[in-house]
């Protein structure tokens, strides 16, 4: 027998891959004629040296980068939540179910909707106040364009005293490479800050669209309100359009959700199987739920995802 187990058990002619108490046990029953039970089988494997070793269980589609990423973000997130004062509650150890809140966001956006002067009423508050929010962005920005300018200026006064001769070539040229490196900063800023208020600020352009959305749902609220794709499909264009999001949240026992949207401020929203309460404003609170913050677009889902966080479709 120790013999035997040195090799493999094809070698003593057992149909295994690896040694096991059932290989022992078919090992002496063929060459001595003995049935063992499964204790004797492992006690000898056990005096042999051998141990038992299961192989580990692997995830063929984990990623390691998206793991790493996933661990620095939740461990900022208990920090603040730490110095918020604030729980964090998984989606799935929350119950929060997908059918609720997408329907406790959705009646509220369909309020906003179907009702022409709250809309407009929202569109004008959201528009305020994303305006007083970018005052310090667009500050900066003014300030970035006159440096901009400045310095183009100079880099044309050290081209004329370039080709008038009056200054060292080697000491125009280090100057000239010092003003180009400052304006290429300066451009890359000026950039990143116009994206940024593009993005934030809606266009005449965009808000004629969500009024004709607006008007096509109060046009079609049977249709909208249908359960089938087609209320799908127009619903999941609303939220898409407005960029609906919902930051889940248990307060005192109670689930509820931050609700946000392009064209309104964020509002508390109570989650339940049949919302029929209008939603009160309420100023953005402390980040309270799931992991990286529980920022999740809302719209109508088949299927909820627990603990992952991403946009409805």
């Amino acid at each position: 027998m120790k013999a035997a187990v040195q090799a493999v058990p094809q070698a003593a002619g057992i149909e295994l891959a690896k040694w096991n108490w059932k290989g022992v046990r078919m090992f002496i029953q063929q060459r001595f004629g003995r049935q063992l039970g499964r204790s004797s089988c492992l006690n000898y494997l056990h005096r042999l040296g051998f141990v038992l070793k299961r192989p580990k269980k692997r995830l063929l589609k984990a990623s390691a980068e998206k793991r790493e990423a996933f661990v620095a973000d939740y461990a900022a997130l208990r920090i603040q939540a730490q110095e918020a004062g604030g729980k964090i509650f998984f989606v799935d150890e929350a119950h929060f179910r997908a059918d609720h809140v997408d329907g406790t966001v959705w009646a509220w956006l369909r309020g906003l909707l179907t009702d022409p002067a709250r809309l407009a009423e929202s569109l004008q508050v959201q528009q305020s106040e994303r305006e007083k929010a970018l005052r310090p962005l667009r500050k900066r920005l003014s300030i970035v364009q006159e440096l901009l300018a400045d310095h183009r200026r100079q880099l044309e006064k050290l081209l004329d005293l370039y080709l008038a001769g009056d200054f060292p070539r080697d000491v125009l040229t280090e100057r000239k490479a010092r003003l180009e490196e400052i304006i290429a900063r300066l451009e890359d800023e000026q950039a990143g800050m116009q994206a940024h208020l593009a993005e934030q600020v809606l266009t005449d352009e965009q808000v004629q669209t969500i009024e004709k959305v607006a008007a096509q749902v109060r046009a079609d609220l049977a249709l909208v309100d249908e359960a089938g794709a087609a209320g799908f499909e127009i619903k999941a264009g609303v939220v898409d359009l407005l960029d609906a999001r919902a930051r889940l949240v248990i307060e005192d026992g109670v689930r509820v959700c931050y609700a946000r949207c392009r064209i309104s401020p964020e509002v508390v929203l109570s989650v339940v199987s049949q919302p029929t309460v209008a939603p009160t404003t309420a100023a953005p609170g402390p980040l309270r739920s799931g992991p990286r913050g529980a920022d999740r677009a809302s719209g109508p889902t088949p299927a909820s995802r627990p603990g992952h966080p991403g946009r409805a479709r």
